[in-house]
């Protein structure tokens, strides 16, 4: 609804050139609706119930599980992943992985992290051919709106912005990958738009 709805008022001019150039899946269930299942879940093409992480805590990918960074590997790509939020190594997900960074959550795409991260891949410092995963926070509570993108031409509401905002950081990660790179866009799990803080 934020991003393929036509009365959307969120702006996503490099997710919408991605979209007419690729296949997109606009209507999806999420298996679960907090990150490190789905994640898990996307990872391992299991469900929760499988693959180990039913939650947040307490625990840990099943070792049996076989990991996309695991088949990337073992087909001789160099495996890289720039994680937050509740996706930390203790819950096995970086299984598969060569280099696995996680950083604070508020080590947002406008950030020195992501200033960091652009520059890494426009200089090579990921070692062809490889598999890399970014996970974003800046959608969730407290949203991150940057001041150029707060306003109602960029979105309805704060959840909205942050969407338009994240949508030019995105634009420039995939320049900075070069035009040899697939790009696989996905949400972890939906979202309440009106969610609050506590």
């Amino acid at each position: 609804d934020r991003v393929f709805s036509h009365d959307r008022t969120c702006r996503t001019p490099n997710i919408d050139k991605l979209v007419a150039r690729g296949t997109s899946v606009p209507n999806v269930f999420v298996e679960n609706s907090i990150t490190a299942p789905s994640f898990a879940s996307i990872f391992t093409g299991r469900y929760a119930g499988n693959h180990g992480v039913i939650g947040m805590v307490g625990v840990k990918l099943d070792p049996q599980a076989v990991t996309a960074a695991d088949l990337f590997s073992a087909n001789g790509y160099n495996t890289y992943a720039e994680m937050t939020g509740p996706l930390t190594p203790i819950l096995g997900v970086d299984r598969g992985f060569s280099q696995y960074h996680f950083r604070k959550q508020q080590a947002y795409c406008f950030t020195d992290w992501g200033k960091d991260l652009v520059h890494r891949l426009r200089t090579g410092a990921f070692e062809a051919p490889y598999f890399l995963v970014v996970h974003f926070w800046e959608v969730h509570v407290p949203r991150q709106v940057q001041p150029e993108f707060d306003s109602p031409e960029f979105g309805e509401t704060p959840y909205d912005r942050s969407v338009s905002g994240l949508d030019s950081y995105i634009g420039e990660l995939i320049e900075a990958a070069g035009k040899d790179t697939a790009v696989i866009l996905t949400a972890d799990h939906g979202e309440c738009v009106d969610e609050r803080p506590a």
